[in-house]
C-alpha cells in the first residue's frame, strides 16, 4: 500500500499517541497542516504567530505530561520557533518541531555556486537549529524518512529531554513511501541505581540533623515522579520548599510545604534554606537565583 510521507507522519504521530498539533499555516507545510485537519484523530491548535505555537506545545507539556507537534512553514515561519524552541531546550521539555522546506530540486544543495539563497523563503533550519535541539535534520531522500523520524521522537525522551525537529522539502511531503507500517517508538529508560550504602549516609544525616530541608524541583515533574515524592514527603515528616520548575508538585496547603524558592520565591523558604543543616534536593539544578 502506497501512502504520502505526510500522512505516514501524521498517522504515526498519532499512533504514538502524540496527537495534539500548535501550527502556523505555510505554503511550505500547507499539505501536511491539510492532513492533520482532515484526520479525525487530530487536535490542532492555530496560532498568529509560531513562537506562541511553540510556546503553547511547552506549557501543554508542563499541564498534561503529554509532548506536543509544532508545525511550521519555511523561512521566517521556521525563524520565529527559535524562541520557543530554546525554551524547551532550557527547560528539558520534550516537544517535536517540524517544519516545511523548499523542494529539493530549488535548495542550495543541489547548486554549486553557494548562494546565501535558492528556493523562496529559503533557510538552513536544521543547521540554525543544531544548538539548541537534541535532534536536527533535513529530510533529503524519502528512504530516510521512517529512521529520520523514529529518532526525532527518541531524541526528545532520551536521558535529559528536549526538543527535536525534523525539516522537510515540499516535495518529500508529497512523495510516496512503498511500505505503510504504523510503529511504536519509545525510548530507552536508563534507571540509575542507587546504593543502600547512599541510603544508609542520607538516613544517618537526617537523625542528627536538627533543622533537615527537603527540595523538589522540576525533575520530579519531568520523571512523573510526583506522587512519590509526596510519599518521600509524608515518610521523612521534614519541612519542604519547592523550585520556579516544581512549583505545582505538591499543594501548597500541605503542613511540611515552607514555601517557593529564588528571587522570586517566598522569604519563608529562602530563610529555610539559609538556615537548614541538611539539605537534600532532589531534581533541582540549584540554580544561581537559588
Amino acid at each position: 500500500m502506497k501512502i504520502k510521507v505526510l500522512e505516514f507522519l501524521i498517522d504515526n504521530l498519532i499512533y504514538n499517541g502524540f496527537d495534539t498539533f500548535f501550527l502556523v499555516t505555510g505554503g511550505a507545510i500547507a499539505p501536511t497542516v491539510d492532513y492533520i485537519g482532515r484526520n479525525k484523530k487530530a487536535k490542532y491548535f492555530c496560532f498568529q504567530h509560531e513562537q506562541s505555537a511553540a510556546m503553547a506545545a511547552e506549557g501543554f507539556f508542563r499541564a498534561s505530561g503529554k509532548m506536543g507537534i509544532v508545525l511550521a512553514t519555511s523561512g521566517p515561519g521556521a525563524q520565529n520557533l527559535l524562541n520557543g524552541i530554546c525554551g524547551c531546550w532550557y527547560e528539558s521539555i520534550p516537544c517535536l518541531f517540524i517544519t516545511g522546506q523548499v523542494n529539493t530540486h530549488e535548495s542550495l544543495d543541489s547548486i554549486n555556486s553557494n548562494p546565501r539563497q535558492v528556493g523562496f523563503q529559503e533557510t538552513p533550519v536544521s543547521d540554525s537549529f543544531r544548538h539548541f535541539t537534541k535532534f536536527s535534520k533535513k529530510i533529503n531522500d524519502v528512504d530516510e524518512f521512517e529512521v529520520t523520524l523514529k529518532k526525532a521522537i527518541i531524541s526528545c525522551f532520551e536521558n535529559r529531554p528536549g526538543p527535536s525537529i525534523i525539516d522537510i522539502p515540499f516535495n518529500i511531503q508529497n512523495s510516496y513511501l512503498n511500505t505503510y507500517k504504523l510503529k511504536k517508538f519509545k525510548a530507552e529508560k536508563h534507571n540509575i541505581k542507587i546504593k543502600d550504602s547512599d541510603i544508609k549516609y542520607i538516613l544517618d544525616k537526617l537523625k542528627i540533623s536538627k533543622r533537615p530541608l527537603l527540595i523538589l524541583g522540576h525533575g520530579v515533574k519531568l520523571s512523573n515522579a510526583q506522587s512519590v515524592a509526596e510519599e518521600l514527603v509524608n515518610l521523612l515528616n521534614i519541612p519542604f520548599v519547592l523550585s520556579w520548575g516544581g512549583f505545582d508538585i505538591i499543594t501548597h496547603d500541605h503542613p511540611n510545604f515552607i514555601g517557593d524558592i529564588g528571587v522570586y520565591g517566598s522569604r519563608g523558604g529562602n530563610y529555610a534554606i539559609q538556615n537548614c543543616d541538611f539539605l537534600i534536593s532532589i531534581g533541582s539544578r540549584l540554580d544561581t537565583r537559588q
